[in-house]
This record gives C-alpha cells, sequence and structure tokens, in this order.
C-alpha cells in the first residue's frame, strides 16, 4: 500500500495549439453567459465573413472575400450553411486570432466600449452591469482526489462506487472523506465519468 509521502504522477498531454483554442472558447463562453442572462436569441458561436468584416476586429481584413481568403489559409474551424443564393461558410469565434478574439469578446462583454454601429447593436445586446466573477484558480481540485486517483489506480475498482468505497483507506490523516454526492459532480466535471 502507498503511504502519505508517496507520490501519485498525473499527466495529460495536450497540443498547446489545442490548449489555448479550448482556453478561447472557455473566455468566448463566459461572455456569452452574460448574454444568456439578457436574451437568449443573440448568442452567437458561428460568423460569416460578412459579419466578421463588418465587425472590424484588429488583425482582419475588412472585405468578406478577403476574410475568407484569411480562414481558409490560417485554416479556421468552418462549417457550411445554407443561405442566400446557396450555401455559405461560417466561422467558428475560437479560431480568430488572439487580437481579433480579445475584440470580440470586448463587444460581447461591453458593447459600449466599441463605437455602436447597426450592425453591432443586432449582434451584441447592451447588457446590465454585473461584478466580474472572482478568477477561479488554476489547477485546484478538492484534497481527496489525488488519493482516489491512487486508490483508483491500485485497486483497479470495477466503477466508481467501489472506487469510492476504498478510498478512506487512501486519504492522508485530516482529510475529511468526501460523501459520494461531492465525487461524482467533480469526476464529471473533469470528464472522467459521464
Amino acid at each position: 500500500m502507498y503511504g502519505t509521502q508517496d507520490g501519485f504522477d498525473l499527466s495529460v498531454t495536450i497540443p498547446a495549439a489545442e490548449l489555448a483554442r479550448l482556453r478561447r472558447r472557455v473566455d468566448y463562453l463566459e461572455a456569452v453567459l452574460i448574454q444568456v442572462m439578457r436574451e437568449r436569441q443573440r448568442i452567437k458561436e458561428w460568423f460569416s465573413a460578412a459579419e466578421l468584416a463588418a465587425l472590424r476586429l484588429p488583425g482582419l481584413p475588412t472585405t468578406r472575400g478577403s476574410v475568407t481568403r484569411h480562414a481558409r489559409a490560417e485554416r479556421w474551424t468552418t462549417r457550411t450553411v445554407p443561405g442566400q443564393g446557396g450555401a455559405r461558410h461560417e466561422f467558428h469565434f475560437s479560431s480568430l486570432p488572439r487580437r481579433a478574439f480579445d475584440a470580440l469578446v470586448t463587444l460581447v462583454v461591453a458593447p459600449q466600449a466599441a463605437a455602436p454601429t447597426p450592425e453591432r447593436a443586432e449582434q451584441v445586446p447592451e447588457l446590465p452591469k454585473i461584478e466580474p466573477p472572482p478568477p477561479r484558480p488554476q489547477n485546484t481540485a478538492p484534497p481527496w482526489l489525488l488519493p482516489l486517483m491512487r486508490a483508483v489506480r491500485v485497486e483497479a475498482p470495477a466503477n466508481v462506487r467501489e472506487a469510492f468505497e476504498v478510498l478512506p483507506r487512501y486519504l492522508p490523516k485530516g482529510i475529511p472523506c468526501p460523501t459520494f454526492a461531492e465525487v461524482l459532480p467533480e469526476l464529471q466535471r473533469l470528464g472522467m465519468v459521464s
């Protein structure tokens, strides 16, 4: 059995570009949550080349054709949707270059910071003043999580319930044993169980 002085190595490999894209998605989705509070129909994750050109985001071309060429060259995430005169491409916000992405988030969170135009007024509603949430600590986990991972590695339980039942043997002194109701949502948040 492992003592409290033994370590538990846990690492995940993810390409830096994918991590950066996921972080941008989280930043954007936090901004979108503010929109949800106001009006659900105005949430946008996908933008046409014409919409992006009209927004005049820093680092992006200002014509529809140039945005499309830029998006193809940079291999942006795209989808095809029916439009007037045939299918058109829409680009996912997480594919935008960093400066353009930051400006788009600013438009979503604080549209008054940008010069209001009719196009922007339709895309981003005026938002109520809301206190920003406190910064979320990076890499925080409950103190019982690593002992649970150790129990899973050593005991090889068949399911989450069995892992939970052996957890007390792996907890260091002074760490209270969580309830199953506390364990399950944390494992779901981490994507370890569905």
